[in-house]
């Protein structure tokens, strides 16, 4: 039984820079003085709300200095109607009035955009994160909990994750964050060292996905769709865990003003993945006084994981610009710098020897744009996102040492490498880019019609001095890794989407075409 202890050190999120929000909280009372619970409370200027507690009391967060539209409404009370103006932490006592009319009805229900989500016709399953934040979790940890989702590691933090779907594995399961394919970010971004509090939520697609996802898998897939939020804001959290597990986020958000902010997001792992294997067949060598082999032998012991070591990190900045008249109504441009680095080590299949010196790192840069505009009041949407990746990656399986599970050298006369059957130190060159572009439009108020493009093109080039050559004649071989690899694919789809029966009953009819190059 494996027992795993973390330490959660969580600041609280801080007000940085110039205080420019503030609290507002009060009591809500009928003519008698007796508080009324469940009033609704809004700042209708800024579309902030509360409801009042058992107390008559509420509290709304993060308000910006300025004038508000203050409403207070209660079934039977005459609504409550204040200008008010905010610049310091503020506290009001209102009472409401008794209406004498009978009311018939009332209602104003909102839904979270994960209840939304958890409602479409296409089965989604949105999992709110805003409860987890501070949980030292990966997102590993979490999907699991969805119907229908089984999640495999080969090894601890960082090493390779399998994901079965309703069934189904590998390629048929896709991968997303925010909405682009994850594999785009060229190993900057996996599942299992993902933290929690970068994160929104999850969207987990089971079988069909939307068209404005822009590409498609058999069985489904997983977008994460990262932090948003608009207040000015600093995040941090920090914890330890078994196996030399440490896990660093640090996040925040300054607003210049109301149109342009600042946001960061970033993320450090580290594990000695050093976690104790049973049962495990080992090879032995049993050596003359002269340190040459008398035999060799096999046994069975417990002993803890080496050469297994992950490390990573990633940076994420970015300027968003928001109300920009009829050029745009949010445009957002971002960088990202990650590294990663890896001791390979057996996964799920065990042989006699470990592997003791293969390992592999990588650095991945990426541009990113997001741009949004609606027309005709809201009826037609326009939406682009626009990625651009750079990656170099390294392989470094070269050695003719050989190692027990123990970590000791044995003298095995074996040829090939560690992993492959011969020796490379492969650098890898890549680079990548990817465009989606998705049109919304309302015809009606029950029918909409959405349309999507998705291209991406793929370049991958390097060279290794260590590898297999090509002879192309006239004595000259070639290296094979440097005759670049191009993958393009475009993905284009359409949907009708419509609602009858005072949208109980919804239907949607789309197609997609694929094409590939390679």
């Amino acid at each position: 039984m494996k027992i795993n202890i973390s330490l959660i050190i969580l600041l609280i999120p801080l007000q940085f820079f110039a205080q420019n929000s503030f609290t507002f909280s009060g009591t809500v009372k009928d003519s008698n003085g007796e508080a009324i619970p469940t009033a609704y409370v809004v700042l209708d200027t800024d579309k902030k709300y509360a409801v009042t507690d058992a107390d008559g009391k509420f509290t709304i967060t993060d308000v910006k200095k300025g004038t508000y539209s203050l409403e207070i409404s209660f079934l039977g009370y005459e609504t409550f109607s204040q200008s008010i103006e905010i610049n310091s932490d503020t506290n009001l006592e209102a009472t409401l009035a008794e209406n004498a009319e009978l009311l018939e009805g009332v209602t104003v229900v909102s839904q979270t955009e994960a209840t939304q989500k958890n409602t479409q016709p296409i089965t989604i399953n949105s999992l709110d994160f805003k409860e987890l934040k501070s949980q030292a979790l990966g997102v590993e940890n979490v999907i699991k909990q969805s119907t229908g989702v089984v999640v495999r590691q080969s090894g601890g933090l960082g090493s390779t994750l399998n994901i079965n779907l309703n069934g189904l594995t590998g390629a048929a399961v896709r991968q997303y964050y925010d909405g682009m394919p994850l594999e785009l970010y060229a190993g900057s971004l996996q599942l299992n060292f993902i933290p929690v509090d970068v994160l929104d939520r999850v969207d987990v697609y089971k079988g069909i996905l939307p068209v404005d996802i822009g590409t498609d898998a058999l069985g489904g897939g997983f977008n994460l769709v990262p932090l948003k939020r608009s207040e000015d804001y600093l995040r941090a959290s920090y914890s330890i865990g078994s196996f030399n597990t440490h896990r660093f986020t640090l996040s925040g958000n300054y607003n210049f003003n109301d149109k342009i902010s600042f946001s960061a997001v970033s993320f450090v792992n580290y594990s000695d993945n050093d976690f104790e294997m049973k049962n495990i067949t080992n090879i032995a060598e049993n050596l003359r006084p002269d340190g040459t082999v008398e035999s060799v032998t096999e046994e069975v012991i417990d002993v803890r994981r080496f050469h297994d070591a992950f490390r990573s990190s990633y940076f994420e900045g970015a300027l968003s610009f928001r109300d920009l008249g009829v050029f745009a109504d949010f445009l957002k441009v971002s960088a990202t710098y990650s590294t990663r680095f890896n001791e390979v080590q057996q996964g799920a299949f065990f042989t006699g020897l470990a592997v003791g010196e293969a390992e592999r790192e990588g650095t991945v840069y990426v541009q990113r744009i997001k741009y949004e505009k609606s027309f005709f009041k809201d009826r037609v949407n326009l939406s682009y996102s626009g990625l651009f990746t750079q990656s170099e990656d390294i392989v470094r399986d070269s050695t003719n040492n050989f190692y027990n599970w123990t970590g000791q050298l044995v003298t095995l006369n074996r040829n090939g490498a560690e992993l492959s059957p011969f020796p490379t130190a492969r650098v890898g060159d890549n680079k990548g880019n990817a465009h989606r572009v998705t049109l919304n439009v309302n015809i009606t108020d029950n029918i909409k019609f959405i349309a999507s493009n998705f291209y991406s093109k793929t370049t991958i080039e390097g060279n290794d001095p260590l590898g297999i050559r090509i002879n192309i004649g006239d004595n000259t071989d070639l290296d094979p890794n440097t005759i670049p690899s191009v993958l393009t694919s475009n993905v284009l789809g359409g949907e009708i989407n419509a609602a009858f029966f005072d949208k109980k009953l919804t239907t949607i009819a789309f197609f997609k075409n694929y094409r590939y190059d390679a």
